[in-house]
């Protein structure tokens, strides 16, 4: 006899462990980072950077400088992030970057070194011009470069030189097209999707169904024709006399649980799994999110249509991870309240009896295991 059988608290228990554990993925809030040592600050920090940008580890400065940035919110931190985006090439995050920091005309450090700031800024123009993408159908994805950049219609700031861009909406032909942006220039591309043939295919009704339908609707009590051969085989006798039909085997009412059982449980994992994916589509989100300059959740546009792309993804996945972890968690329950309370197959008794002859003639019965 199985373990389970004659210890089935020992299944519960490790069930209700292997829920726990993974229902805990789902608990990391989107936005989070891991905190360094608690006597830094936002000066340290900052200092750590301009060290290293000296050092030409720009890179390694601007993680310091988001770290910063973090802690404290400060338009000084901004700038110094708009300014390392610059020296790495990024020129559309350090546009952003040094746009919201120069923003900030009340903060004395912007104030001091505002001319600076402003010429940067202008050198970062001269390698960024203006897309502007319009057509239908309205509400369809713009995606430049392989990045998700706005729907239609939309005008985007990219990097000067040849892009391609992409407008793709559910149920409609994708449209990808390389096109040349300027520097400080503005460009225009007109994208008319049209809709795919699965789509347009899926629209139309079956002649026969559609025929069912109307007469359903129309209440003409036509019959449907059934062939004489299924009519004169629906109620025939058994040929052989004397032979009768053999009766079908009754159902001892439990034989539905197996397969139910090993349906559950297989949908249980299908959904945990379902779960553990969207809490890594969660952490990327916000991982996403977190590297990304003025993107900050605590704003109304969570700091742009990009920020607030990966923020509403990031939720998304974690609502739909909950969902999993939730339906996984209700199949398993069941599978395993069904798996508890199925009665063995190999336990069952039965009364048999048989005629005897001999000095005395009786019936003799007997419980048979």
């Amino acid at each position: 006899m199985p373990l389970c059988r004659r210890n089935p608290r020992i299944v519960a228990v490790w069930v209700v462990r292997v829920i726990a554990i993974v229902a805990t993925l789902s608990t990391l809030p989107i936005g989070a980072t891991p905190a360094r040592a608690a006597t830094d600050t936002g000066d340290d920090l900052i200092s750590e950077g301009m060290e290293l940008r000296r050092k030409g580890d720009d890179a390694a400065a601007l993680k310091r400088f988001r770290e910063a940035y973090e802690l404290t919110r400060s338009p000084r931190a901004l700038a110094q992030m708009g300014l390392a985006e610059q020296a790495l090439g990024s020129w559309s995050a350090a546009d952003q970057a040094l746009r919201a920091a120069l923003e900030s005309a009340s903060d004395p450090w912007i104030g001091k070194h505002r001319v600076v700031l402003e010429q940067a800024l202008a050198t970062i123009n001269r390698h960024l011009g203006m897309l502007e993408i319009a057509g239908s159908p309205e509400g369809a994805e713009i995606w430049v470069d392989g990045e998700k950049a706005g729907v239609l219609p939309a005008k985007i700031r990219v990097t000067t030189g040849t892009v391609v861009v992409e407008v793709r909406r559910r149920g409609f032909v994708s449209v990808r097209r390389t096109t040349s942006v300027g520097g400080g220039e503005l460009t225009r591309e007109r994208f008319n999707l049209q809709r795919s043939a699965a789509a347009t295919s899926s629209e139309a009704v079956a002649p026969g169904a559609a025929a069912t339908d109307a007469a359903a609707r129309s209440g003409s009590g036509a019959a449907i024709a059934v062939p004489d051969s299924v009519q004169a085989g629906s109620a025939q006798e058994p040929d052989t006399p004397g032979v009768e039909a053999a009766a079908a085997p009754a159902s001892d009412g439990a034989s539905w649980r197996p397969p139910a059982i090993w349906t559950m449980g297989g949908a249980a994992a299908a959904a945990i799994a379902f779960g553990t994916a969207e809490v890594f589509v969660s952490r990327g989100k916000a991982g996403s999110f977190n590297g990304m300059v003025n993107c900050n959740s605590s704003l109304p546009d969570r700091g742009g249509q990009r920020c607030a792309d990966l923020y509403d993804d990031g939720q998304r996945a974690r609502t739909l991870a909950l969902v999993g972890f939730g339906v996984g968690a209700a199949l398993a329950a069941t599978s395993l309240v069904l798996f508890l309370t199925t009665p063995d197959p190999l336990d069952r008794r039965a009364l048999a009896c048989a005629p005897h002859a001999g000095a005395d003639v009786g019936l003799s019965c007997a419980l048979v295991f």
